[in-house]
C-alpha cells in the first residue's frame, strides 16, 4: 500500500486488504506505523488518477469524450478549491456522474457509486457541490 501511494497509483486500502487478504484494520495499522517509523512523505493522490479506475469497472463501459469531460470539471473544481479535504475517490465518482449527465450517458448513481466504492449518498452531495459551483456547465432546464 505504501509503494502504490508513493508512486500515486490509486488504490485504497480496502483493494489492498481485499488483494492481500489482510484485515483492512490491520493494514492501515501496519501502514501508519510505517508512515511514522520511516518519517515517510506521501504525495497526495489526486481525484483525477481515480476518473479511468472507475470507469473501467462500468459496463458497457463509458466514452472517452465522457471521461475527458470529467477530468475537466475536476479541474475547474480545483481551481475553485471545492474539492480539498475529501475522499479523491468520491470527487473522481461525482465528476463522473456530472460527465455523464452532460454528455447523455445512462449511467445512475449507484452504478458510478458501486464502481467507486463509495455510496450513493456520497455522489449525491458531490454532485450538488459540483452542480452549485460549476453552474455555467450545466444548462437550465
Amino acid at each position: 500500500y505504501a509503494a502504490c501511494r508513493d508512486n500515486v497509483a490509486p488504490r485504497t486500502l480496502i483493494d489492498m486488504a481485499k488483494a492481500s487478504n489482510i484485515p483492512k484494520k490491520t493494514l492501515a495499522r501496519s501502514y501508519r506505523l510505517l508512515f511514522t517509523e520511516l518519517d515517510l512523505k506521501m504525495p497526495v493522490i489526486k481525484p483525477e488518477s481515480y476518473i479511468s479506475k472507475i470507469a473501467s469497472k462500468l459496463s458497457p463501459p463509458i466514452d472517452e469524450k465522457t471521461k475527458r469531460v470529467a477530468l475537466m470539471l475536476l479541474k475547474k473544481a480545483g481551481e475553485n478549491k471545492i474539492i480539498a479535504g475529501s475522499n479523491p475517490s468520491s470527487q473522481a465518482a461525482a465528476a463522473l456522474y456530472c460527465a455523464c449527465i452532460l454528455e447523455h450517458e445512462t449511467y445512475t448513481q449507484q452504478d458510478i457509486a458501486d464502481a467507486a466504492g463509495v455510496t450513493e449518498v456520497t455522489i449525491r452531495n458531490r454532485y450538488k457541490v459540483l452542480k452549485k459551483v460549476l453552474q455555467e456547465f450545466f444548462p437550465e432546464k
